[in-house]
Protein backbone atom coordinates (compact mmCIF):
# COMPACT_ATOMS: atom_id res chain seq x y z
CA UNK A 1 0.00 0.00 0.00
CA UNK A 2 1.51 3.49 -1.19
CA UNK A 3 0.67 6.60 0.51
CA UNK A 4 1.69 10.31 -0.27
CA UNK A 5 1.69 12.81 2.60
CA UNK A 6 1.88 16.10 1.40
CA UNK A 7 2.59 19.65 3.35
CA UNK A 8 -0.73 21.01 2.31
CA UNK A 9 -3.98 20.55 0.55
CA UNK A 10 -2.90 22.64 -2.39
CA UNK A 11 -0.13 20.32 -2.74
CA UNK A 12 -2.25 17.67 -1.93
CA UNK A 13 -4.43 18.20 -5.22
CA UNK A 14 -1.17 19.19 -7.31
CA UNK A 15 0.00 15.40 -6.54
CA UNK A 16 -3.62 14.26 -7.66
CA UNK A 17 -3.67 15.61 -10.54
CA UNK A 18 -0.72 14.50 -11.66
CA UNK A 19 -1.09 11.00 -10.84
CA UNK A 20 -4.28 10.60 -12.71
CA UNK A 21 -2.22 11.15 -15.43
CA UNK A 22 0.12 8.48 -15.37
CA UNK A 23 -1.84 5.42 -16.72
CA UNK A 24 0.14 3.14 -13.49
CA UNK A 25 -0.41 5.16 -10.59
CA UNK A 26 -4.33 6.13 -11.95
CA UNK A 27 -5.18 2.34 -11.32
CA UNK A 28 -3.62 2.30 -8.52
CA UNK A 29 -5.00 2.49 -5.04
CA UNK A 30 -2.60 5.54 -3.80
CA UNK A 31 -3.38 7.54 -0.61
CA UNK A 32 -2.45 11.00 -0.87
CA UNK A 33 -2.60 12.55 2.90
CA UNK A 34 -1.88 16.07 3.97
CA UNK A 35 0.58 16.03 7.42
CA UNK A 36 2.56 18.94 8.01
CA UNK A 37 5.25 21.48 6.41
CA UNK A 38 8.86 20.52 7.07
CA UNK A 39 10.80 17.70 6.29
CA UNK A 40 11.44 16.76 9.96
CA UNK A 41 8.24 17.55 10.96
CA UNK A 42 6.33 15.70 7.93
CA UNK A 43 8.60 12.75 9.09
CA UNK A 44 8.06 12.59 12.43
CA UNK A 45 4.09 13.39 11.80
CA UNK A 46 4.17 9.94 9.71
CA UNK A 47 5.76 8.08 12.33
CA UNK A 48 3.07 8.99 14.90
CA UNK A 49 0.17 8.76 12.70
CA UNK A 50 1.27 5.33 11.85
CA UNK A 51 0.55 1.93 14.43
CA UNK A 52 3.87 0.94 15.82
CA UNK A 53 5.53 -2.35 14.40
CA UNK A 54 4.31 -1.68 10.56
CA UNK A 55 7.30 -1.99 8.67
CA UNK A 56 7.58 0.92 6.38
CA UNK A 57 9.54 2.36 3.63
CA UNK A 58 9.98 5.77 3.28
CA UNK A 59 11.04 7.21 -0.50
CA UNK A 60 11.18 11.39 -1.55
CA UNK A 61 9.68 12.38 -4.60
CA UNK A 62 12.98 13.18 -6.52
CA UNK A 63 14.96 9.73 -6.09
CA UNK A 64 14.80 8.44 -9.74
CA UNK A 65 16.71 5.42 -9.14
CA UNK A 66 18.82 3.16 -7.48
CA UNK A 67 22.50 2.58 -8.33
CA UNK A 68 24.43 -0.89 -8.27
CA UNK A 69 28.69 -1.46 -8.00
CA UNK A 70 28.74 -5.00 -9.71
CA UNK A 71 32.51 -5.32 -9.57
CA UNK A 72 35.24 -4.41 -7.41
CA UNK A 73 37.47 -1.51 -8.41
CA UNK A 74 36.25 1.78 -9.87
CA UNK A 75 36.50 1.13 -13.58
CA UNK A 76 33.43 -0.72 -14.08
CA UNK A 77 31.05 2.08 -12.30
CA UNK A 78 27.63 1.83 -11.22
CA UNK A 79 24.50 0.95 -12.87
CA UNK A 80 20.76 0.76 -12.33
CA UNK A 81 19.36 -1.76 -10.07
CA UNK A 82 18.09 -4.66 -12.22
CA UNK A 83 14.06 -4.48 -12.38
CA UNK A 84 12.11 -6.46 -9.70
CA UNK A 85 15.10 -5.68 -7.21
CA UNK A 86 13.86 -2.96 -5.57
CA UNK A 87 10.91 -4.97 -4.17
CA UNK A 88 13.49 -7.51 -3.22
CA UNK A 89 15.46 -5.55 -1.31
CA UNK A 90 12.54 -4.50 1.01
CA UNK A 91 11.81 -7.89 1.57
CA UNK A 92 15.72 -8.77 2.33
CA UNK A 93 16.72 -5.79 4.49
CA UNK A 94 12.94 -6.27 6.51
CA UNK A 95 14.45 -10.33 7.26
CA UNK A 96 18.21 -8.79 8.07
CA UNK A 97 15.94 -6.64 10.47
CA UNK A 98 14.33 -9.22 12.53
CA UNK A 99 17.06 -11.60 12.23
CA UNK A 100 19.57 -8.88 13.65
CA UNK A 101 17.46 -6.88 16.26
CA UNK A 102 17.90 -4.01 13.98
CA UNK A 103 15.11 -1.51 13.05
CA UNK A 104 16.01 0.57 10.12
CA UNK A 105 17.83 0.06 6.68
CA UNK A 106 19.14 2.43 3.96
CA UNK A 107 21.42 2.52 1.14
CA UNK A 108 25.45 3.48 1.01
CA UNK A 109 25.33 7.67 1.55
CA UNK A 110 27.56 8.44 -1.41
CA UNK A 111 27.40 7.96 -5.04
CA UNK A 112 30.93 7.59 -5.37
CA UNK A 113 32.31 4.36 -6.33
CA UNK A 114 35.37 4.35 -4.14
CA UNK A 115 32.97 4.76 -1.46
CA UNK A 116 31.21 1.48 -2.09
CA UNK A 117 31.70 -2.39 -1.88
CA UNK A 118 29.72 -5.14 -3.86
CA UNK A 119 28.81 -6.80 -0.85
CA UNK A 120 28.36 -6.61 2.22
CA UNK A 121 25.29 -4.66 5.10
CA UNK A 122 27.30 -2.60 7.42
CA UNK A 123 25.83 -2.50 11.11
CA UNK A 124 28.62 0.59 12.33
CA UNK A 125 27.33 4.43 12.88
CA UNK A 126 26.73 5.77 10.01
CA UNK A 127 23.93 8.14 7.61
CA UNK A 128 21.30 6.45 6.72
CA UNK A 129 20.08 8.92 4.20
CA UNK A 130 16.50 10.28 3.75
CA UNK A 131 16.19 9.37 0.36
CA UNK A 132 15.00 6.20 1.19
CA UNK A 133 15.17 4.14 4.17
CA UNK A 134 12.89 1.23 5.84
CA UNK A 135 12.18 1.12 9.54
CA UNK A 136 9.94 -0.83 11.96
CA UNK A 137 7.51 1.70 13.38
CA UNK A 138 8.17 2.79 16.99
CA UNK A 139 6.30 5.82 19.11
CA UNK A 140 9.79 5.90 21.49
CA UNK A 141 10.39 10.25 21.21
CA UNK A 142 14.16 9.08 21.67
CA UNK A 143 14.07 8.33 17.75
CA UNK A 144 12.44 11.38 16.70
CA UNK A 145 14.86 14.12 15.27
CA UNK A 146 14.52 17.76 16.96
CA UNK A 147 17.58 19.70 15.86
CA UNK A 148 16.71 20.79 12.37
CA UNK A 149 15.53 19.93 8.76
CA UNK A 150 19.13 20.32 7.34
CA UNK A 151 20.10 17.44 9.49
CA UNK A 152 17.24 15.55 10.26
CA UNK A 153 17.85 12.55 8.41
CA UNK A 154 21.69 12.34 10.30
CA UNK A 155 20.18 13.11 13.98
CA UNK A 156 17.66 10.13 13.23
CA UNK A 157 20.49 7.71 12.14
CA UNK A 158 22.11 8.19 15.42
CA UNK A 159 19.35 8.57 17.74
CA UNK A 160 18.70 4.66 16.19
CA UNK A 161 22.04 3.80 16.75
CA UNK A 162 22.54 5.20 20.21
CA UNK A 163 18.93 2.61 20.90
CA UNK A 164 19.62 -0.40 19.52
CA UNK A 165 23.51 -0.22 18.96
CA UNK A 166 22.82 -1.16 15.22
CA UNK A 167 22.26 0.02 11.96
CA UNK A 168 21.93 -1.53 8.53
CA UNK A 169 23.41 0.09 5.17
CA UNK A 170 23.56 -1.67 2.15
CA UNK A 171 27.29 -0.92 0.93
CA UNK A 172 26.46 -1.63 -2.74
CA UNK A 173 23.78 0.65 -3.59
CA UNK A 174 22.94 4.13 -3.22
CA UNK A 175 20.04 6.82 -4.36
CA UNK A 176 20.36 8.84 -7.60
CA UNK A 177 18.72 12.46 -7.09
CA UNK A 178 18.28 15.96 -7.64
CA UNK A 179 19.59 16.61 -4.31
CA UNK A 180 20.79 20.40 -4.48
CA UNK A 181 20.34 20.48 -7.79
CA UNK A 182 16.47 21.47 -7.89
CA UNK A 183 13.79 24.02 -6.16
CA UNK A 184 10.92 22.84 -4.29
CA UNK A 185 11.33 20.34 -1.44
CA UNK A 186 13.61 20.62 1.09
CA UNK A 187 15.72 23.67 -0.28
CA UNK A 188 12.27 25.91 -0.06
CA UNK A 189 12.52 25.98 3.96
CA UNK A 190 15.78 28.01 3.68
CA UNK A 191 15.99 31.80 2.62
CA UNK A 192 17.13 32.40 -0.70
CA UNK A 193 16.24 34.35 -3.80
CA UNK A 194 17.72 31.12 -6.19
CA UNK A 195 18.74 27.83 -5.96
CA UNK A 196 22.62 28.94 -5.15
CA UNK A 197 21.24 31.54 -1.99
CA UNK A 198 19.29 28.49 -0.54
CA UNK A 199 21.72 26.06 -0.94
CA UNK A 200 24.29 28.24 1.04
CA UNK A 201 21.60 29.34 3.69
CA UNK A 202 21.10 25.33 3.93
CA UNK A 203 24.48 25.35 4.32
CA UNK A 204 24.47 27.48 7.29
CA UNK A 205 21.54 25.64 9.26
CA UNK A 206 23.70 22.33 8.72
CA UNK A 207 26.93 24.06 10.54
CA UNK A 208 24.64 25.13 12.91
CA UNK A 209 23.30 21.65 13.75
CA UNK A 210 26.34 20.01 13.36
CA UNK A 211 27.84 21.37 16.50
CA UNK A 212 24.86 20.88 18.30
CA UNK A 213 24.59 17.06 17.59
CA UNK A 214 28.03 16.43 18.12
CA UNK A 215 27.31 18.23 22.05
CA UNK A 216 24.47 15.66 22.15
CA UNK A 217 26.31 12.33 20.84
CA UNK A 218 29.86 13.03 21.35
CA UNK A 219 30.67 9.47 21.57
CA UNK A 220 28.92 9.18 17.62
CA UNK A 221 30.55 12.02 16.03
CA UNK A 222 33.60 13.84 15.90
CA UNK A 223 33.63 17.28 15.86
CA UNK A 224 32.22 19.03 12.84
CA UNK A 225 34.27 20.30 9.94
CA UNK A 226 33.71 23.20 7.83
CA UNK A 227 33.38 21.51 3.71
CA UNK A 228 33.35 23.07 0.97
CA UNK A 229 31.17 21.45 -1.16
CA UNK A 230 27.34 21.88 -1.09
CA UNK A 231 26.37 18.02 -0.43
CA UNK A 232 29.15 17.32 1.22
CA UNK A 233 27.56 17.03 5.13
CA UNK A 234 29.02 18.25 7.60
CA UNK A 235 28.20 15.23 10.05
CA UNK A 236 30.98 13.39 11.19
CA UNK A 237 29.99 9.93 12.52
CA UNK A 238 32.66 7.71 13.81
CA UNK A 239 32.98 4.52 12.78
CA UNK A 240 31.87 2.42 15.47
CA UNK A 241 29.83 -0.66 15.82
CA UNK A 242 29.89 -4.57 14.76
CA UNK A 243 31.07 -6.37 12.19
CA UNK A 244 29.53 -6.37 8.41
CA UNK A 245 26.75 -8.96 7.50
CA UNK A 246 26.94 -11.13 4.67
CA UNK A 247 24.08 -10.24 2.23
CA UNK A 248 23.82 -13.87 0.74
CA UNK A 249 26.59 -16.01 2.37
CA UNK A 250 29.54 -15.65 4.17
CA UNK A 251 31.49 -17.68 0.88
CA UNK A 252 30.13 -14.46 -1.39
CA UNK A 253 31.09 -11.84 1.21
CA UNK A 254 34.48 -13.46 1.88
CA UNK A 255 34.99 -13.67 -2.13
CA UNK A 256 33.96 -9.80 -2.25
CA UNK A 257 35.84 -8.44 0.18
CA UNK A 258 39.11 -10.33 -1.33
CA UNK A 259 38.53 -8.65 -5.05
CA UNK A 260 38.19 -5.23 -3.18
CA UNK A 261 41.10 -5.60 -1.25
CA UNK A 262 43.13 -7.02 -4.56
CA UNK A 263 41.99 -3.74 -6.37
CA UNK A 264 43.05 -1.51 -3.64
CA UNK A 265 46.69 -3.12 -3.19
CA UNK A 266 47.07 -2.45 -7.22
CA UNK A 267 45.93 0.83 -6.72
CA UNK A 268 48.28 1.37 -3.75
CA UNK A 269 51.05 -0.19 -5.39
CA UNK A 270 51.22 1.57 -8.76
CA UNK A 271 52.10 4.89 -7.17
CA UNK A 272 50.28 8.06 -5.85
CA UNK A 273 47.31 9.10 -7.41
CA UNK A 274 48.12 12.08 -10.20
CA UNK A 275 46.21 15.43 -9.52
CA UNK A 276 43.48 16.05 -10.99
CA UNK A 277 44.21 20.18 -11.22
CA UNK A 278 43.72 21.13 -14.83
CA UNK A 279 45.31 23.80 -17.13
CA UNK A 280 43.53 25.79 -19.75
CA UNK A 281 44.29 23.13 -22.75
CA UNK A 282 43.58 20.24 -20.72
CA UNK A 283 40.81 17.87 -21.57
CA UNK A 284 37.75 16.75 -18.97
CA UNK A 285 38.06 13.39 -17.53
CA UNK A 286 34.35 12.82 -17.90
CA UNK A 287 32.15 14.14 -20.71
CA UNK A 288 28.97 14.59 -21.57
CA UNK A 289 27.05 16.18 -24.70
CA UNK A 290 24.38 18.70 -24.27
CA UNK A 291 22.71 21.06 -26.14
CA UNK A 292 24.10 24.68 -26.70
CA UNK A 293 21.93 27.31 -29.24
CA UNK A 294 24.06 29.71 -30.59
CA UNK A 295 23.25 33.83 -31.53
CA UNK A 296 21.86 32.64 -34.93
CA UNK A 297 19.03 30.16 -33.11
CA UNK A 298 21.57 26.69 -34.70
CA UNK A 299 22.16 23.96 -32.36
CA UNK A 300 25.46 22.43 -31.72
CA UNK A 301 26.66 20.02 -29.70
CA UNK A 302 29.42 20.90 -26.89
CA UNK A 303 31.26 18.92 -24.42
CA UNK A 304 31.31 19.79 -20.89
CA UNK A 305 32.83 18.48 -17.97
CA UNK A 306 30.85 17.04 -15.22
CA UNK A 307 32.03 18.95 -11.82
CA UNK A 308 31.23 17.97 -8.55
CA UNK A 309 28.78 20.89 -8.44
CA UNK A 310 27.18 20.13 -12.24
CA UNK A 311 28.09 20.66 -15.30
CA UNK A 312 30.35 23.76 -16.30
CA UNK A 313 30.44 25.04 -20.09
CA UNK A 314 33.15 26.13 -21.95
CA UNK A 315 33.66 30.16 -22.19
CA UNK A 316 31.36 31.48 -24.41
CA UNK A 317 31.74 33.45 -26.86
CA UNK A 318 32.88 37.04 -26.88
CA UNK A 319 34.83 36.33 -23.01
CA UNK A 320 38.49 37.68 -23.35
CA UNK A 321 41.47 35.27 -22.96
CA UNK A 322 42.02 37.39 -19.87
CA UNK A 323 38.79 36.53 -18.54
CA UNK A 324 38.62 33.05 -19.01
CA UNK A 325 42.20 31.91 -18.16
CA UNK A 326 41.46 33.98 -14.69
CA UNK A 327 38.07 31.80 -14.02
CA UNK A 328 39.73 28.56 -15.59
CA UNK A 329 42.06 29.00 -12.67
CA UNK A 330 39.60 30.00 -9.94
CA UNK A 331 37.86 27.34 -10.81
CA UNK A 332 40.67 24.77 -10.98
CA UNK A 333 41.60 25.77 -7.50
CA UNK A 334 38.03 25.06 -6.51
CA UNK A 335 38.03 22.08 -7.56
CA UNK A 336 41.53 21.07 -6.46
CA UNK A 337 40.38 21.52 -2.83
CA UNK A 338 37.50 19.73 -3.28
CA UNK A 339 39.33 17.14 -4.85
CA UNK A 340 41.43 16.79 -1.73
CA UNK A 341 38.03 17.02 0.30
CA UNK A 342 35.95 14.28 -1.70
CA UNK A 343 39.62 11.98 -1.65
CA UNK A 344 39.45 12.46 2.78
CA UNK A 345 35.70 11.00 1.70
CA UNK A 346 36.77 7.97 0.11
CA UNK A 347 39.99 7.20 2.22
CA UNK A 348 37.47 7.09 5.42
CA UNK A 349 34.72 5.06 3.96
CA UNK A 350 37.52 2.68 2.72
CA UNK A 351 39.24 2.26 6.49
CA UNK A 352 35.75 1.87 7.69
CA UNK A 353 35.03 -0.66 5.50
CA UNK A 354 38.31 -2.61 5.69
CA UNK A 355 37.65 -2.11 9.71
CA UNK A 356 34.43 -3.78 9.78
CA UNK A 357 35.18 -6.41 6.89
CA UNK A 358 38.79 -7.58 9.44
CA UNK A 359 36.12 -7.82 11.99
CA UNK A 360 34.60 -9.82 10.48
CA UNK A 361 37.00 -12.30 8.74
CA UNK A 362 38.14 -12.29 12.64
CA UNK A 363 35.00 -13.98 13.74
CA UNK A 364 35.10 -16.32 11.19
CA UNK A 365 38.73 -17.76 11.59
CA UNK A 366 37.84 -17.83 15.18
CA UNK A 367 37.93 -21.41 16.68
CA UNK A 368 36.08 -19.39 20.00
CA UNK A 369 32.97 -18.34 18.51
CA UNK A 370 32.08 -21.87 16.79
CA UNK A 371 32.80 -23.55 19.63
CA UNK A 372 29.74 -21.03 21.10
CA UNK A 373 27.87 -22.02 18.61
CA UNK A 374 27.58 -25.89 19.09
CA UNK A 375 30.93 -26.23 16.30
CA UNK A 376 28.22 -25.50 13.84
CA UNK A 377 29.16 -25.90 10.64
CA UNK A 378 27.19 -22.51 9.40
CA UNK A 379 29.04 -19.35 9.11
CA UNK A 380 25.71 -17.42 8.99
CA UNK A 381 25.33 -18.72 12.42
CA UNK A 382 27.79 -17.84 13.85
CA UNK A 383 27.98 -14.11 12.59
CA UNK A 384 23.87 -13.95 13.65
CA UNK A 385 25.27 -14.92 17.07
CA UNK A 386 28.44 -13.07 17.91
CA UNK A 387 26.58 -9.75 15.92
CA UNK A 388 23.74 -10.54 18.78
CA UNK A 389 26.48 -10.87 21.74
CA UNK A 390 28.04 -7.62 20.63
CA UNK A 391 24.56 -5.55 20.47
CA UNK A 392 23.49 -7.50 23.94
CA UNK A 393 26.51 -6.41 25.59
CA UNK A 394 26.31 -2.76 24.77
CA UNK A 395 22.90 -2.10 25.38
CA UNK A 396 24.10 -3.82 29.35
CA UNK A 397 26.57 -1.17 29.50
CA UNK A 398 23.97 1.57 28.84
CA UNK A 399 20.71 -0.53 30.11
CA UNK A 400 22.37 -2.82 33.42
CA UNK A 401 20.78 -6.37 32.96
CA UNK A 402 17.13 -5.95 32.32
CA UNK A 403 14.83 -7.89 29.80
CA UNK A 404 12.94 -4.95 28.91
CA UNK A 405 15.21 -1.76 29.58
CA UNK A 406 12.86 1.16 28.11
CA UNK A 407 9.90 -0.49 30.72
CA UNK A 408 12.51 -0.77 33.67
CA UNK A 409 13.41 2.91 32.79
CA UNK A 410 9.60 4.15 32.74
CA UNK A 411 9.10 2.06 36.18
CA UNK A 412 12.43 3.98 37.72
CA UNK A 413 11.11 7.36 36.16
CA UNK A 414 7.76 6.71 37.98
CA UNK A 415 9.51 5.85 41.22
CA UNK A 416 11.63 8.70 41.12
CA UNK A 417 8.37 10.94 40.57
CA UNK A 418 7.22 9.55 43.44
CA UNK A 419 9.82 10.04 45.55
CA UNK A 420 10.30 13.96 44.73
CA UNK A 421 6.39 14.06 45.29
CA UNK A 422 6.43 12.91 48.94
CA UNK A 423 10.17 15.13 49.47
CA UNK A 424 7.56 18.34 48.31
CA UNK A 425 5.11 17.11 50.65
CA UNK A 426 7.60 16.60 53.72
CA UNK A 427 8.97 19.91 52.88
CA UNK A 428 5.60 21.57 53.14
CA UNK A 429 5.19 19.66 56.30
CA UNK A 430 7.86 21.34 57.75
CA UNK A 431 7.41 24.87 56.92
CA UNK A 432 4.30 24.15 58.69
CA UNK A 433 5.74 22.54 61.38
CA UNK A 434 8.09 25.44 61.57
CA UNK A 435 5.78 28.57 61.41
CA UNK A 436 3.59 26.54 64.57
CA UNK A 437 6.43 26.27 66.33
CA UNK A 438 7.48 30.01 66.05
CA UNK A 439 3.74 31.14 66.94
CA UNK A 440 4.39 28.97 70.38
CA UNK A 441 8.00 30.12 70.80
CA UNK A 442 6.50 33.81 70.21
CA UNK A 443 3.17 33.52 72.33
CA UNK A 444 1.08 33.34 69.28
CA UNK A 445 -0.84 29.96 70.06
CA UNK A 446 -3.50 28.06 68.00
CA UNK A 447 -6.29 27.21 69.47
CA UNK A 448 -7.14 23.85 69.33
CA UNK A 449 -9.49 23.21 66.99
CA UNK A 450 -10.03 26.63 65.48
CA UNK A 451 -6.75 27.81 64.04
CA UNK A 452 -8.09 31.55 62.96
CA UNK A 453 -8.52 31.95 67.19
CA UNK A 454 -5.11 33.22 68.62
CA UNK A 455 -4.02 33.68 72.18
CA UNK A 456 -1.59 36.39 72.46
CA UNK A 457 0.59 37.36 75.45
CA UNK A 458 -0.48 40.69 76.70
CA UNK A 459 3.04 41.85 77.32
CA UNK A 460 6.36 40.49 77.07
CA UNK A 461 7.08 40.30 80.79
CA UNK A 462 4.21 38.31 80.85
CA UNK A 463 3.96 34.24 80.66
CA UNK A 464 1.42 33.18 77.97
CA UNK A 465 -1.78 31.91 79.07
CA UNK A 466 -2.10 28.19 78.97
CA UNK A 467 -4.76 26.74 76.64
CA UNK A 468 -7.16 24.72 78.54
CA UNK A 469 -6.86 20.96 78.66
CA UNK A 470 -8.86 19.81 75.52
CA UNK A 471 -11.41 16.93 76.28
CA UNK A 472 -10.87 13.76 74.43
CA UNK A 473 -14.01 13.96 73.05
CA UNK A 474 -12.90 17.77 71.14
CA UNK A 475 -9.83 16.44 70.07
CA UNK A 476 -8.69 12.68 70.51
CA UNK A 477 -5.51 13.01 68.60
CA UNK A 478 -3.69 15.27 71.58
CA UNK A 479 -4.69 13.56 74.25
CA UNK A 480 -2.40 11.56 76.46
CA UNK A 481 -3.85 9.24 79.27
CA UNK A 482 -1.24 8.06 82.34
CA UNK A 483 0.93 5.89 81.32
CA UNK A 484 0.48 6.53 77.15
CA UNK A 485 -2.63 4.57 76.72
CA UNK A 486 -5.03 5.28 73.78
CA UNK A 487 -4.75 5.20 70.10
CA UNK A 488 -4.54 9.02 70.04
CA UNK A 489 -2.09 8.65 72.63
CA UNK A 490 -0.08 6.55 70.55
CA UNK A 491 0.06 8.39 67.75
CA UNK A 492 1.00 11.31 69.15
CA UNK A 493 3.44 9.82 71.06
CA UNK A 494 4.87 8.17 67.84
CA UNK A 495 4.86 11.44 65.73
CA UNK A 496 7.15 12.99 68.19
CA UNK A 497 9.45 9.70 68.33
CA UNK A 498 9.43 9.95 64.56
CA UNK A 499 10.53 13.17 65.08
CA UNK A 500 14.29 12.26 66.53
CA UNK A 501 12.73 13.09 69.87
CA UNK A 502 13.51 10.31 73.05
CA UNK A 503 10.16 8.17 74.33
CA UNK A 504 10.30 9.46 77.61
CA UNK A 505 10.79 13.10 77.04
CA UNK A 506 7.95 12.39 74.64
CA UNK A 507 5.51 11.13 77.24
CA UNK A 508 6.35 13.63 79.73
CA UNK A 509 6.04 16.50 77.34
CA UNK A 510 2.83 15.08 76.35
CA UNK A 511 1.55 14.23 80.01
CA UNK A 512 2.63 18.56 80.90
CA UNK A 513 0.87 19.95 77.67
CA UNK A 514 -2.70 17.74 77.86
CA UNK A 515 -1.93 16.52 74.95
CA UNK A 516 -0.98 19.29 72.70
CA UNK A 517 1.70 17.82 69.96
CA UNK A 518 2.30 21.34 68.67
CA UNK A 519 3.16 22.47 72.70
CA UNK A 520 5.03 19.85 73.64
CA UNK A 521 6.94 20.05 70.70
CA UNK A 522 8.07 23.51 71.60
CA UNK A 523 9.14 22.46 75.14
CA UNK A 524 11.20 19.21 74.29
CA UNK A 525 12.72 22.45 71.85
CA UNK A 526 12.86 24.24 74.71
CA UNK A 527 15.12 22.50 76.85
CA UNK A 528 18.10 19.95 77.20
CA UNK A 529 16.65 16.23 76.77
CA UNK A 530 17.68 13.21 76.58
CA UNK A 531 16.51 11.70 73.10
CA UNK A 532 17.53 8.33 73.30
CA UNK A 533 17.04 5.61 76.12
CA UNK A 534 20.48 4.28 75.82
CA UNK A 535 21.34 7.72 76.57
CA UNK A 536 19.42 7.94 79.67
CA UNK A 537 20.98 4.61 80.74
CA UNK A 538 24.39 6.35 80.60
CA UNK A 539 22.73 9.72 82.88
CA UNK A 540 22.53 12.29 80.35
Amino acid sequence: RVSLWTADHTEKALYEAALRKDPYWAASDIAVLVGCPGIMAQRNHIVKSLPEGVYIVSLDDDLSDILWKREAGNTAGLVPMPDGGFELLIYHAFSLMKRYKAHIWGLNNSQNVMSMATDGVSTRNGEINGFLYGFINRHEPRLQPAVGDATEDAERSLRYFDLDKIVLRYRMYCGQTRCFKSRGGLQDLFDGNDLKEKNASRKVSERSNAAILQRMFPSLLHPSKEKLMTSTLEVRFRSTGGMVLPTTTVLALQAANAAESAWQKARLESGPRPSRRRSASSAVSTASVVEDRTQDGKEQEQTTGVWPSGSISRPAQGVSASDASEKRNSESEWESENDVEEQRRNEDALDSAADENAQFDAVIADPAHRAAAGNSENDEEIVRRVTAEWIAEQLREVNGDFEDPVEEALRMSRQEEELKKAQVELEANAVLLAERLSRSMSGIISSPGSPESLIVSSSDDEEPPLPKRPRCSENPGSAVRAGGSGDGGRDALEELIAMGFGRTDSLQALRDTGGNTELAVAMLLSVLSCPTEEEEEEGC
